[in-house]
């Protein structure tokens, strides 16, 4: 079996796929060259690239497998009407990437509020103390997505005692009452909301 993976940008993956399907071909591809593997792909992981009809029909893949959460890049209906099965990982916490990528979330944060690109290079250059940089503590972050990555994000900023605003698609369904949101709204709040907010997370 060939599965071509939309990107060169993942070696871990390459190596990952290739420990558990010794016998089948992964095939990493930077976007250039992705039309000479398409016609013998069997399975096609989007990596950041749109499957689009014009990718689906210059293949030969029974299915498209994306390895996160999000389906955004496929055209599901596309698929559908070829006859080609599309999956991804599951959303849980159990089964995603949620924590990771609400730990790195957080790095991130700290990183910019202590200047830290610029603060490493003046330690370097033997300067010590600049720049200042700011803690969060009292900030406010609005996160954009309650999903597993936005639940798992505010449950992990809560010891940092922020204000947490959260945003998604239909806030009249609710959401768990211990991540700690000050206030819950959807997409037509965001002008109120970003105003007020330190820290804008993308989840």
């Amino acid at each position: 079996m060939n599965i071509l993976i939309c990107s060169d940008g993942f070696p871990y993956v390459v190596s990952a796929l290739q420990k558990y399907l010794a016998n089948d071909e992964i095939i990493p591809s930077a976007i250039p060259d992705l039309p000479s593997h398409l016609p013998t792909a069997d399975v096609i992981i989007p990596a950041m690239h749109f499957i689009g009809p014009e990718v689906m029909d210059a293949s030969s893949a029974r299915m498209i497998h994306q390895f996160g959460v999000g389906l955004e890049g496929v055209d599901i209906d596309a698929a559908s009407q070829r006859g080609l099965y599309v999956a991804n990982v599951p959303g849980s916490i159990a089964m995603s990437n949620a924590i990771s990528v609400a730990e790195h979330a957080i790095f991130l944060m700290l990183a910019l509020a202590r200047q830290y690109p610029q603060a490493r290079q003046n330690l370097q250059a033997g300067v010590w103390g600049q720049p200042q940089g700011l803690g969060i503590k009292g900030k406010t972050v609005c996160i954009l997505g309650m999903g597993s990555i936005g639940k798992a994000l505010a449950r992990r900023l809560a010891p940092f005692e922020v204000t947490l605003l959260g945003i998604k698609r239909d806030p009249t369904t609710g959401i768990e009452p211990d991540l700690g949101l000050e206030f819950l709204g959807g997409p037509a709040d965001l002008p109120s909301v970003l105003p007020r907010t330190d820290f804008v997370v993308l989840a």
